[in-house]
C-alpha cells in the first residue's frame, strides 16, 4: 500500500472517531433534556392539580375537613388515655380489698349492736345479715351471724382492730386484687366515646337529608349504650375500690378459744377447759335428748309390752293345746 492510500485511510478513520463522538454527546445531551422535561412536566401537573383542588374541588375539601377532625379526634383520644394514665401513676394503684373474719364472742347480743354501731360511726354499710341459733334441745343454744359488711378502704385497718377489741378473731384472710389496667382501660374508652358522641351531635345539627339524620341518631344511640355500659362499670369499680368488703361470721361461745399471742401456758389452759367444756356439753346434750325422747320411749315402751304379752298369752295357749292333745287321744281308744 503507498503513502497516498495510508493517508487516505486515516483521514477516513478520524472522521469516523469524530462521527461517533459527536453522536454520543447528542444522545447525552437528549436524555438530559427528557428528564428535564419530565421534571417539568411532573412539577406542572402537580401545580395543576394543586389549583384544581383550591379552585373548584368542594368534595376534596371536604373530605380534607372530616379526616382533620377524625385526626383531632384520635389525637384527643391518645391523649385521654395518657392523662389517664398520669392520673393512675399519681392516684396509686386501683385496688379491691376483700377480707374474711372468725370471730368469737362469750356475749353474742351485745357483740352484734357493737358491730352494728362500729359500722355506722365508722362511715359504712351492711349489706348482708343473718342470725340463727342452734337446736333447743340444747341446754346452752349456741348461736351464730354472718354479716357483710363495706367500710372505706382509708379505715378498714382501724375497723378490723376494733372488731378484735370487741370479740376474739380467730381466723383472718385477706384477698387484694389489682384492677389499675382494667381501670385506666375503661376510663379511656368512656373518654373516646364521649369525644365520638360529641363529634355526632355536631354532624347531627348539620345534617341536612332525613337519610343522614336517621343513620346518624342510629349511631348516637349505639354509641350512648356502649358510653352506659362502660360508665357502670366504672362506678362499679369506683365503689369497690372506695368500700372494703368485710365477711364477719360470728360464733357464740362461752369459753373463748386461745390465740397465737397467748402464751404457752395460757394455750394449755384454754385447750384444756375446752377440752371439759366439751365434754360437759356431751354428757348435758345427752341427758336432755333422752329426757326430751321420754314420749316417744314411752309409746315404744307400751308397744314392747303389747308385743311380749301377746308372744306370751299366744305361748301359754299352745301348751294348753298340747296338754288336752294325749287325754283326747287316751279317751277315742
Amino acid at each position: 500500500m503507498d503513502k497516498n492510500s495510508r493517508g487516505k485511510y486515516f483521514i477516513l478513520a478520524v472522521c469516523m472517531i469524530l462521527t461517533l463522538l459527536l453522536t454520543a454527546c447528542g444522545s447525552t445531551s437528549g436524555k438530559e433534556g427528557m428528564t428535564e422535561q419530565s421534571s417539568a412536566s411532573a412539577k406542572i401537573n402537580n401545580y395543576a392539580a394543586a389549583d384544581y383542588a383550591y379552585d373548584g374541588g368542594s368534595d376534596i375539601s371536604i373530605d380534607a375537613s372530616e379526616l382533620e377532625a377524625a385526626g383531632t379526634t384520635e389525637e384527643a383520644g391518645n391523649s385521654t388515655l395518657l392523662s389517664e394514665d398520669t392520673a393512675a401513676a399519681e392516684s396509686g394503684r386501683k385496688l379491691i380489698k376483700n377480707v374474711s373474719l372468725d370471730v368469737e364472742t362469750k356475749d353474742f347480743d351485745t357483740f352484734i349492736s357493737n358491730l352494728e354501731k362500729e359500722v355506722e360511726s365508722f362511715e359504712g354499710y351492711i349489706e348482708y345479715s343473718s342470725v340463727g341459733g342452734s337446736s333447743y334441745l340444747f341446754e346452752s343454744s349456741q348461736r351464730t351471724a354472718w354479716y357483710t359488711v363495706r367500710i372505706p378502704e382509708a379505715k378498714l385497718e382501724t375497723f378490723i382492730s376494733k372488731v378484735g377489741d370487741n370479740g376474739n378473731i380467730t381466723n383472718i384472710s385477706q384477698n387484694i386484687r389489682d384492677i389499675t389496667l382494667e381501670y385506666v382501660d375503661v376510663a379511656g374508652r368512656i373518654s373516646t366515646l364521649e369525644s365520638e358522641l360529641e363529634r355526632l351531635n355536631e354532624l347531627l345539627s348539620e345534617a341536612s337529608s332525613i337519610e343522614d339524620v336517621l343513620a346518624i341518631e342510629s349511631k348516637i344511640s349505639d354509641v350512648r349504650y356502649e358510653l352506659e355500659s362502660y360508665q357502670s362499670q366504672m362506678n362499679s369499680y369506683d365503689n369497690q375500690i372506695d368500700y372494703s368488703t368485710v365477711n364477719i361470721n360470728i360464733l357464740e361461745v362461752d369459753v373463748v378459744s386461745a390465740s397465737q399471742s397467748d402464751s404457752a401456758w395460757e394455750q394449755i389452759q384454754s385447750g384444756f377447759m375446752s377440752s371439759l367444756y366439751g365434754l360437759g356439753q356431751g354428757l348435758s346434750s345427752l341427758v336432755i335428748g333422752l329426757l326430751s325422747a321420754i314420749p316417744y320411749l314411752a309409746v315404744i315402751a307400751a308397744v314392747i309390752v303389747i308385743i311380749v304379752k301377746a308372744a306370751h298369752r299366744r305361748g301359754r295357749k299352745k301348751k294348753e293345746r298340747q296338754a288336752e292333745q294325749p287325754k283326747t287321744d287316751e279317751t277315742e281308744q
